[in-house]
C-alpha cells in the first residue's frame, strides 16, 4: 500500500512540475507574441511612411534627401 500511495505522490509532483513548466512556456510565448505585434505595428507605420515617400517622389523633381548646394552626378 505504501508503494502504491508513493507511486501516486510521485506522479501527483509529476503532474505540478509539468503544469509549472506549461505554464512558463505559455508565458514566454505571450510575450514573444506581444513583442510580435509591437513590431508588426512598427513594420506597418515604416511601410505606410515608405509609401508616402515613394510616392512623393513620383511627383517631386527633387530627391527627398538633397541638400542645398549639392550636384546631381
Amino acid at each position: 500500500m505504501k508503494v502504491q500511495s508513493y507511486a501516486l505522490e510521485q506522479q501527483a509532483i509529476e503532474r505540478e512540475q509539468r503544469i509549472k513548466q506549461l505554464r512558463n512556456e505559455t508565458e514566454q510565448l505571450r510575450n514573444e507574441t506581444d513583442q510580435l505585434k509591437k513590431e508588426n505595428a512598427r513594420f506597418s507605420e515604416l511601410d505606410v511612411k515608405l509609401n508616402a515617400i515613394l510616392s512623393n517622389s513620383g511627383t517631386s523633381s527633387t530627391p527627398p534627401n538633397a541638400m542645398p548646394g549639392e550636384s546631381e552626378m
